[in-house]
C-alpha cells in the first residue's frame, strides 16, 4: 500500500473506538460480578477450609481473624478515597487559578462528577459492610 496514513489512521481509529465502547462495558461488568460477589471474609474462608482441610476448631478461631481483616481492608480504602479526594481537590484548586470563568465553570463539573463517582464508590464499600452480629463476633 503506498499511503501507510491510512492504514496507521485506521488503527488509530479502531483503537479509539474499543476504548470508547470497551471502557463502560468493562465497568458495567464489573460492577455485575462484584455485586454477586461474596466478602471478603466469607471467600477467604471457604479458600481455607479447601485448601487447609479445617477443623470446625480452626474456622472458629480463623473467622474472626478474617471478619477483622475485612473490616481493617474497607476503613483504609476508606481512608485512602478521603487522602484522594483531597489531592483531588488541590489540584482542582490549583489548575482553577490558571483556567479562563467559562473554563471554571466547566471544571466545576467535573469535579463534581468526580465526587459522585466517589461518592457511589463509598456506597459500595457502605453496603458490603458485615451485618451488626457479624462486627462484634470480629471483635
Amino acid at each position: 500500500m503506498n499511503q501507510p496514513w491510512k492504514v496507521v489512521l485506521s488503527f488509530a481509529a479502531i483503537f479509539i473506538a474499543g476504548m470508547m465502547c470497551g471502557g463502560p462495558v468493562l465497568e458495567w461488568v464489573g460492577e455485575r460480578l462484584r455485586e454477586n460477589r461474596p466478602p471478603f471474609a466469607e471467600r477467604t474462608m471457604k479458600r481455607f477450609v479447601k485448601e487447609f482441610n479445617l477443623t470446625e476448631e480452626q474456622k472458629q478461631k480463623i473467622e474472626p481473624i478474617l471478619l477483622r481483616t475485612q473490616r481493617d481492608w474497607r476503613q483504609h480504602r476508606q481512608d485512602n478515597m478521603r487522602n484522594l479526594m483531597s489531592v483531588i481537590d488541590r489540584m482542582h484548586a490549583d489548575v482553577a487559578a490558571e483556567l479562563t470563568p467559562e473554563q471554571r465553570g466547566r471544571l466545576t463539573e467535573i469535579s463534581n462528577e468526580f465526587r459522585a463517582r466517589a461518592e457511589r464508590f463509598r456506597g459500595r464499600i457502605r453496603e458490603q459492610e458485615p451485618a451488626p452480629a457479624e462486627k462484634k463476633s470480629a471483635q
